[in-house]
């Protein structure tokens, strides 16, 4: 070995594992780091659990640049090398894992001295002798993807040589180098070429390569995935940018989110100017000074690949190569180009500087593992050639890298963005993470400590996010400390969930914690009367043994000890703080934002109301009428707290406590006052509308308040003119402040942003604007008298219409209703804070008015109010609230965002009335029949349905299906939904949610209602409606209702409680009350221990709440059934058993601080099937037992660790006997090395337990004194091994041989394995699940390894392919439950998926899954709902199982729809079938599946005797893919003919291409719909139909992809009339317009009969267009070879294509249409200016195409194919034909470009001359322009004319007068004829 540590000696054979490959892409080497030494593995080991425990902390200016050290990174620490320190930010080097890393002073520390003696243990390679194949010297994908795929295996090379310094192997492995020759990757160098390479991409000169023995070890690695980094060279001029400036860049190019070049915008102008300078100043100097000394690094100008000139940076020496590498420094692309196109640089050159930097994405890592293609391509998706803004937050020196975040539209984070969606975001930025649905164990509200007097809280900054309300929001609240009406705290009521969580993790983090030093006001106190900790900020500190704190969740405050605080970890900081401070608002003076002087009694009355509400379970709503800060800059809210009957500051004032008005002068200046200006529900007000964004979100003035706008505006403007003593205003969010407009008065305002610009909301106009740092003014103390008046903008929104409304009609509605005078009618109120109206101009209702808009943009479709799909980035924060969480599936499919979405959206808040008060909203809207309640035909108020009303389900005992557990209250009383009934579900909710009719009835009268009745109830926690039976009710105007279909429970008050429409008692009850089987015999208890059902909770819920679980239902008593739930194999039934037993132990000591104890489970591996993991054997007993252990051993050096520490602690005395049981976890002692481990107790014996080691897999036998209990924090980590076995082999088939074991062991121990896991059941010995799986081992299949040790057995061989035909041949009934419903009635198609509209589902590909249980066979079929069909699989399933056509979903296609089709099969015009665009990317991926070898995961089946309407899966004979298809038939040629049911075409195929269809294949409608062309009904020429038939095929058949525009217009049968575009076939009557892309030739036997008389008389005609001619083909820029065939002038003459090919075909149908004997005479009345027709040219009495131009005594036309005019009589016409309108007119109309009529004339000889120049020559054309024709109506083209190299508008300039005058100058005219024959000499 080499005699540097760790160095392998050049010219040595070693064995490598790859760690690491990066693909460099500046230089194309292949970068490798390995691992040299694996026989030290466990040394480095040692070392790594050595460095857990550093020697001392970072302190604040210590480390320099090369210390060894210690950085912490995930949780563990590794060695580390500082490179650079820039303040607190450390650059440093992993030396274990060559890669550079950014610290803080806070994750690092020193490590002990021999830490550090071993070597790195990778060292940094590259992968010798071999170069890109590729003449651009990269390399492919394909060999990208070889190359990256070397991570993680070992291989053998040699050692070729060691570059110092920098520690560089030049590794050769022949296999790999051989492979990349042979397939064509790479090219072999020589080994001495191939290190000259290396060396000049390193930059070292010869000099410095020395040899490898006499040089010190070094960790200098260079950074692998940067590359090569742009140098600053001193002749370029790089402004340095300011820390935390701000400027808008475009992103030139994209490399990986670690370099990123951006180019500042400003000096966009500049950049092109000098760009176009360089490329003048270069191109076309051939002999200019080439530059043939330059070395790598000298700045140059270089032609790059396009064409084009750049400034430049050679990447490598000019040598004998034909081309280099260059970097193009105004746009940051590398670009290889020959060396004769690199020039010098001019001086000139450089004096523009460099504007475009290398970036790096700030916050953004890679985690060692480099960037996927993946990645890239998602950030240059997101950021290439994007402007964006771009905030630049240091200069990374040692990189030579700008660290920037970047904001998108909006001000979104790009960083972010890019971070969360890759998981790369660094510790400090990651987003705090979602808290999980589950319930504290404890009533943190009824522990929290009692009040105290209040002190005047400390001047502090806020540290933690305080709740921002937007001003007149309404929230659901719960009020948590009260001192007195002026100062109270509320906590949000969604939010306990979250709390409860928080302080769970806080009493885990500080139970055992020892007193630290505080150095701020936020900490953590101990609260001593319970023992709990609260996050708290010190409000008091007398510099005492004690201090007041105020708990930040509740509000409460206490007087603490020092010892009883903690500093706040920053992850208890994430979670806002829940206790907002309020007081309620002054009725006196409402519009005062002073807190009022509240006397005793009023805080009694105000505790004794908030006491009642939370007595009698009633929901408090706190309305927020003001914000503002006090003197301590915290948020405080000015609010009134309501229940659904009363408000307390009403009560107040009718108890006769109000408080007295306080002094005006005493208003904060920085509040926001605002006010609904006494407007109620029912009103009318006279408003001026002044800012209008869109129809839901307008603001409006007050007409009885404008004497208050003018006083406050005048006031203003005064204030603000004065000398003020600060004018510098704090620019924080929401900060109140006074602001300049663009009219330049002064205004009241709020800052709504703060960068990129400075956003601020008028506040009492609505307009938000970007304003300058100089237009605002802070809110100084003697402004409070102008503070203190309300905002004068009220909110609005238009009642009933749809939020999401087109541009046009937001823009319709901004223009004609800003700065007007309108009448508006408050109908309700939402949430926000805004009016919902109805609004009026005089007599004009706009709300109906917007309607018909939305008509007028929405032809022929039913408006509908759902919010776009287009919307789905905004929809994806908006969840749809189900009652209690709802399990469900948080789906991605657009449908289902868009259900929640509009359920959401269109429940409109009911309006706000007084108990017993008619409600002015039911008066207006009394004349909409579908606001009236459910009336009976006899006039009588329909009853109340009942639960027995509801259809039955026909569940069965023995069914097997996937549920969800939407509700549990115990494992004797919870309610499952099952997973197939999951769209049934949104869709109920969404129509419940989604009509007015249902919203807005009217409540139900208290006294009808009875125990058992139907109700729709709003649920509180979403306020959305759901279908709900009375339970109880209570009194006090509230009732007690269940809600059927999810199960949970809630009191609400009856004004929430309306009639059910009859509509929904169609569906059964969805949820299903069940118990858990199999445990009665083993608790015979009903009351369960709080612990095991909150175990069973969690069992059945995930953090998402979307677990599936398998039920199996048992046996139904009563309503009741008894049920078996398993998780992944898992009876959950054997786990609550086990639990029941555990918590009867003594766990206190296992619970901190009185909480109530985890239940003792170890959290599941997150493994599931298909998986691959990196992984070693652990524990080998055999091939069908073997453990397997994460490769990644980070987190179980963490659990070892904290095992070690938890052990060495002494507070754990030995476990009692009687606790511990089998599956119980505990801490073991392993005797062989007398350490500590996680286990799990296996069985028991009298005195010693089998144990289950669950981190390696081993067992071992202890007594009781080796057990200690686990603490909760090693419950949170799973188990680090996992139980396998090898896939493949089953016992019931065969048995392994006697040396099976030595065989396998040997295969597999020591080495790093590859596990894919393919299946997993339950493992009855060891209690765990066991995973079947193949192994891969050094490129070894170890399955197929091990089957020469397998010998199966004779009696029974089956396969799975012949176990799936038993299960289907045999007689299995199925019941009603696993195909539909059946036993209640079919789902509308609104239930259905529906392709054809804007709620396009993303398809459901999971296959559909048999399982077997016992004895009993059930076939579980997951499929949408209203699909009939069973999963069939075997040859011997009768033909009655095998699907059919109506088995597939149908389609909800209304007559008048219009869609973007294709033409898939065309076989006449009345039978042709279309597929619907938007089904293109559904049709490609069925199709895809249906070819996939896992399509269903066995061999396809053939049909055994097909029968005509069977569904199957066939062949297709011409490109031999499978398809969906349908039997036709038979014939007697032994085939079978099949319509491939997706496309439309037909085939005759052999039987054995003929197999069945899976039934995952079922869920998907026909994709083809089958189609006739309107109007031929009434065709009675069948030449005209044979036309026809001829160009719709030929639109079929040219173009497969085009798209064309759809009508449908009514269906018969399977089959319907549509109306194709206009633009291709417009079929009306006989009617037509026609179009083809091709030529046709016309058959002489049968010329077209289809003339334009017997079309145009047809009187009932519906759609009257003209006949057109195919449109050429014609394009700026483009350029044409022609003869001009017409000439009047320069300004007006034809050109001709010069290819007559298709003009010689023309003329010969013209002449044979013509010349015929056919009566074709066309009436006088039919013709028009336009209409095209063939007339005869009375010079050479031939026909031509010709179009009208005029039509008086004569007829004027124009030849289109030629241009010339002729005038003609109506003899001399004739129809055109069909055929004819295929070819575009071979003539089209021009004028020279450049000369504008307006701005001159031509001279008297420029006809003549032009005349001269064009006539029969070859000319080329180039169209610049085109314009409309007066004269003719057809378009007229400018172009740029060249004759013989001669550009003929330069020539014809001589003879164009820009100044026209009413007589040519003679030396004008004889120069332009002097021209002129010169040109003809």
């Amino acid at each position: 070995m080499c005699s540097i540590p760790g160095l392998p000696t050049p010219g040595s054979q070693v064995t490598v594992l790859i760690t690491r490959v990066n693909l460099n892409p500046i230089c194309a080497l292949v970068e490798l780091w390995g691992n040299f030494d694996q026989e030290r593995q466990h040394a480095y080991q040692q070392m790594r659990r050595g460095i857990q425990i550093p020697r001392q902390s970072f302190c604040e200016s210590e480390g320099n640049p090369g210390d060894l050290c210690l950085a912490h990174l995930n949780v563990t620490w590794h060695r580390a090398r500082i490179i650079s320190r820039h303040g607190q930010l450390y650059n440093v080097f992993l030396i274990d894992e060559g890669r550079a890393h950014v610290a803080t002073n806070s994750t690092l520390a020193w490590g002990q001295n021999d830490c550090f003696l071993l070597p790195p243990e990778v060292e940094f390679c590259v992968l010798a002798n071999v170069s890109p194949l590729s003449h651009e010297n990269k390399w492919t994908p394909t060999a990208s993807e070889f190359l990256e795929s070397l991570c993680g295996k070992t291989v053998n090379g040699m050692v070729q040589d060691v570059l110092m310094p920098d520690r560089t192997v030049l590794l050769y492995i022949p296999i790999v180098n051989k492979h990349m020759c042979e397939v064509g990757f790479a090219r072999k160098l020589p080994s001495d070429t191939f290190k000259q390479l290396v060396l000049s991409s390193l930059n070292l000169p010869k000099s410095q390569v020395a040899s490898t023995e006499a040089l010190p070890p070094t960790v200098s690695h260079k950074q692998p995935d940067a590359g090569r980094e742009l140098e600053k060279f001193q002749q370029y001029f790089y402004p340095e940018l300011l820390t935390d400036s701000i400027e808008t860049v475009e992103v030139t190019e994209v490399i990986n989110p670690q370099r990123i070049f951006c180019k500042l915008s400003i000096f966009s102008q500049e950049l092109k100017k000098l760009s176009e300078h360089i490329h003048d100043y270069y191109e076309g100097r051939s002999a200019f000074c080439k530059a043939t000394q330059l070395a790598s690094g000298a700045p140059c100008a270089a032609r790059g690949s396009d064409g084009k000139w750049y400034r430049s940076v050679l990447q490598q020496d000019i040598g004998s190569d034909s081309a280099v590498e260059v970097l193009h420094v105004d746009y940051g692309k590398t670009d290889f180009v020959h060396v004769g196109d690199i020039r010098p640089l001019a001086a000139k050159f450089f004096r523009m500087p460099v504007v475009t930097y290398v970036c790096s994405l700030h916050g953004i890592e890679d985690k060692g593992l480099g960037w996927t293609v993946d990645e890239i391509k998602y950030l240059k998706s997101v950021l290439l050639h994007k402007t964006v803004i771009a905030k630049f937050e240091y200069h990374n020196l040692s990189e030579g890298i700008n660290c920037v975040t970047l904001y998108g539209d909006d001000n979104v984070n790009i960083n972010k963005l890019f971070g969360v969606k890759e998981r790369c975001l660094l510790e400090s930025e990651r987003p705090p993470p979602r808290v999980k649905e589950e319930s504290f164990a404890t009533d943190i509200h009824n522990s929290v400590p009692p009040l105290t007097t209040p002190h005047s809280p400390s001047a502090t900054e806020t540290v933690l996010n305080e709740h921002l309300f937007q001003v007149g929001s309404t929230l659901e609240v719960k009020v948590s400390c009260i001192e007195s009406p002026a100062k109270f705290w509320c906590q949000m009521a969604q939010e306990g969930t979250s709390l409860q969580i928080l302080m769970q993790e806080m009493q885990h983090r500080y139970a055992s914690s020892s007193p630290q030093q505080i150095d701020e006001d936020i900490c953590v106190a101990l609260h001593h009367d319970n023992g709990m900790w609260y996050r708290a900020r010190i409000v008091e500190n007398d510099q005492s043994p004690h201090v007041e704190v105020r708990f930040l969740d509740y509000g409460q405050t206490r007087r603490v000890s020092l010892q009883d605080l903690r500093p706040l970890d920053p992850v208890f900081r994430r979670l806002k703080t829940q206790a907002f401070q309020c007081f309620l608002q002054n009725l006196n003076t409402p519009t005062s934002p002073v807190p009022a002087e509240w006397s005793d009694a009023a805080s009694s009355e105000f505790q004794k109301f908030v006491d009642s509400t939370a007595d009698s379970n009633v929901g408090l709503k706190c309305t927020v009428h003001a914000v503002m800060r006090d003197n301590q800059g915290l948020v405080v809210n000015m609010v009134d707290i309501e229940t659904p009957v009363q408000s307390a500051c009403k009560l107040l004032v009718q108890k006769g406590v109000k408080a007295p008005a306080p002094p005006l002068s005493s208003a904060p200046p920085d509040t926001e006052n605002f006010s609904l200006h006494n407007i109620e529900v029912g009103g009318k007000e006279k408003v001026w509308i002044t800012s209008a964004k869109s129809v839901s979100h307008f603001y409006g003035q007050l007409e009885r308040n404008s004497g208050v706008i003018d006083k406050l505006t005048k006031d203003l403007q005064h204030f603000c003119h004065q000398p003020l003593q600060s004018t510098n205003c704090p620019q924080s969010l929401e900060t109140v402040c006074l602001a300049k407009y663009t009219d330049n008065q002064w205004y009241r305002g709020q800052i709504k942003a703060t960068h990129p610009t400075l956003q601020v909301h008028f506040v009492d106009y609505g307009d938000t604007v970007a304003v300058g740092q100089s237009d605002i003014l802070p809110c100084p103390v003697e402004a409070g008298s102008l503070m203190s008046v309300p905002v004068q903008a009220v909110p609005f929104g238009l009642f009933g219409v749809p939020e999401d409304v087109s541009q046009e009609v937001n823009r319709w509605f901004e223009k004609h209703a800003t700065d007007l005078s309108f009448t508006i009618t408050a109908v309700a109120k939402d949430s926000g804070g805004k009016l919902l109206v109805e609004l009026y101009d005089g007599t004009t209702h706009v709300n109906e008015k917007v309607r018909e808009k939305l008509k007028e943009a929405r032809p022929g479709k039913e408006i509908t109010f759902v919010q776009s799909p287009s919307l789905s980035s905004k929809l994806s924060t908006t969840k749809l609230s189900l009652p209690e969480s709802v399990q469900m599936p948080t789906s991605q499919d657009v449908r289902r965002t868009v259900i929640m979405h509009s359920t959401t959206a269109m429940c409109f808040a009911s309006p706000q009335r007084k108990v017993g008060q008619s409600t002015p909203q039911q008066s207006l809207l009394d004349n909409t029949p579908e606001m009236k309640p459910m009336v009976e035909h006899g006039g009588q108020m329909c009853s109340f349905s009942k639960l027995t009303d509801l259809p039955s389900r026909p569940l069965k005992p023995g069914l097997v299906t996937e549920v969800y557990v939407s509700h549990c209250n115990s494992p004797s009383s919870f309610f499952i939904q099952l997973t197939k009934d999951e769209d049934d579900i949104f869709s109920l909710v969404e129509k419940l949610n989604g009509s007015p009719s249902f919203c807005d009835a009217p409540p139900v009268d208290l006294n009808e209602l009875q125990l058992g009745d139907l109700v729709n109830a709003e649920y509180p926690e979403d306020s959305s409606w759901y279908r709900a039976v009375v339970r109880r009710k209570p009194g006090n105007g509230t009732v007690h209702v269940e809600f059927i279909d999810f199960g949970n429970e809630a009191t609400i008050p009856s004004l929430k409680v309306k009639q059910l429409d009859k509509q929904f008692i169609e569906y059964p009850r969805l949820s299903i009350h069940c118990v858990l089987g199999r445990i009665t015999n083993a608790n015979n208890k009903e009351i369960w221990d709080e612990d095991v059902t909150m175990m069973f909770k969690k069992a059945t819920t995930t953090e998402n709440a979307e677990k599936k679980l398998a039920c199996t239902f048992m046996k139904e008593t009563g309503s009741v059934w008894e049920v078996s739930l398993e998780d992944q194999g898992i009876v959950l039934a054997h786990s609550l058993v086990e639990a029941s037993r555990t918590v009867r132990a003594d766990v206190s000591q296992l619970s901190c601080s009185g909480e109530n104890p985890i239940p003792l489970l170890y959290k599941k591996p997150c493994i599931s099937q298909n998986q691959a993991l990196d992984v070693y054997a652990s524990s080998i007993v055999g091939p069908n037992y073997f453990w397997c252990q994460h490769a990644n051993s980070e987190e179980l050096y963490r659990i070892s660790r904290i095992v070690q520490e938890f052990v060495d602690s002494a507070l754990q005395d030995p476990v009692p006997m009687d606790t511990l049981s089998p599956r119980s976890p505990c801490l073991a002692l392993f005797a062989e090395d007398n350490q500590w481990y996680r286990a799990r107790i296996i069985r028991k014996t009298s005195d010693l337990f089998t144990v289950l080691f669950v981190d390696y897999g081993n067992e071992s036998e202890v007594d009781l004194k080796a057990i200690r209990s686990v603490p909760p924090l090693l419950l949170e980590s799973a188990p680090q091994a996992f139980l396998c076995s090898l896939a493949g082999v089953e016992h019931p088939e065969g048995a392994w041989d006697n040396n099976a074991v030595d065989g396998f062991y040997q295969l597999v121990v020591d080495k790093p394995l590859k596990v894919t896991v393919q299946n997993m059941y339950n493992n009855l010995e060891s209690l765990t699940p066991q995973y079947q799986v193949k192994v891969e081992c050094e490129e070894h299949v170890i399955n197929d390894l091990m089957r020469s040790y397998w010998h199966c057995s004779d009696s029974h061989v089956h396969s799975k392919t012949e176990c799936a035909d038993e299960l289907f041949s045999s007689d299995v009934t199925v019941s009603n439950e696993t195909l539909n419903l059946s036993g209640y009635k079919c789902l509308t198609q609104e239930t259905t998926p529906k392709l054809n509209s804007t709620e396009v589902p993303m398809m459901d590909i999971s296959p559909s899954t048999t399982q077997c249980s016992g004895d009993n066979l059930a076939v579980r079929t997951i499929c949408y709902d209203g699909l009939a069909g069973v999963s069939s699989s075997g040859s011997n399933v009768p033909s009655e199982s095998v699907p059919k056509l109506e088995n597939l979903p149908t389609r909800s296609i209304k007559p008048g729809w219009v869609a973007d089709v294709y033409v898939s099969q065309c076989n006449s015009p009345s039978s042709f079938f279309v597929q619907l665009v938007e089904d293109e990317k559904y049709l490609f991926s069925l199709v895809e599946r249906l070819n996939s070898d896992q399509s269903d995961g066995v061999a396809r089946k053939n049909v055994a005797n097909p029968q005509p309407g069977d569904l199957v899966n066939s062949e297709f004979p011409d490109d031999h893919s499978w398809y969906r298809a349908v039997i036709l038939g038979t014939n007697g040629e032994d085939k079978v003919n099949v319509q491939y049911i997706d496309f439309g075409n037909e085939a005759s195929v052999s039987p054995l291409k003929v197999c069945r269809l899976d039934a995952q294949f079922l869920e998907h409608p026909r994709f083809s719909i089958h189609c006739s062309l309107s109007g031929l009904a009434d065709t009675k020429d069948k030449g005209l139909e044979q036309e026809i038939s001829c160009q719709v095929k030929k639109v079929a058949n040219a173009d497969s992809a085009r798209k064309l525009e759809c009508k449908f217009i009514k269906e018969t049968g399977s089959t319907w009339e549509v109306c194709l575009d206009k633009n291709i076939v417009l079929a009306d009557s006989l009617y037509l317009g026609c179009s083809a892309g091709e030529s046709t030739h016309l058959d002489q036997q049968s010329p077209s009969s289809g003339s334009l008389p017997s079309q145009m008389e047809r009187s009932h005609r519906e759609h009257t267009t003209l006949l057109q001619f195919w449109k050429p083909d014609m394009f700026l820029g483009q350029t044409l070879d022609v003869y001009a065939s017409s000439i009047v002038g320069p300004g007006y003459f034809w050109c001709q294509y010069a290819n007559s090919e298709e003009l010689a075909e023309i003329s010969k149908v013209c002449q044979l249409i013509g010349n015929s004997e056919q009566k074709d005479t066309v009436l006088m009345t039919t013709l028009s200016s336009g209409s095209l027709c063939l007339a005869l040219f009375a010079e050479d009495e031939q026909w031509y195409r010709a179009q009208i131009v005029s039509k008086t005594d004569v007829i004027s036309v124009v030849f289109v194919d030629y241009g010339n005019e002729s005038e003609t009589d109506l003899k001399s016409l004739k129809s055109v034909p069909l055929q004819l309108l295929e070819f575009p007119p071979q003539a089209f109309l021009c004028s020279l470009a450049e000369f504008e009529n307006s701005e001159g004339s031509w001279d008297d000889n420029a006809l003549d001359g032009f005349y001269e120049l064009l006539a029969d020559k070859p000319l080329k054309v180039t169209v610049q322009k085109m314009d409309n024709n007066n004269k003719l109506p057809v378009p007229q083209y400018q172009v740029k004319v060249e004759c013989e190299k001669l550009i003929v508008n330069d020539f014809m300039k001589n003879c164009w007068r820009s100044s026209p005058t009413e007589s040519q100058p003679e030396e004008a005219a004889n120069h332009c004829s002097w021209q002129l024959a010169e040109s003809d000499d």
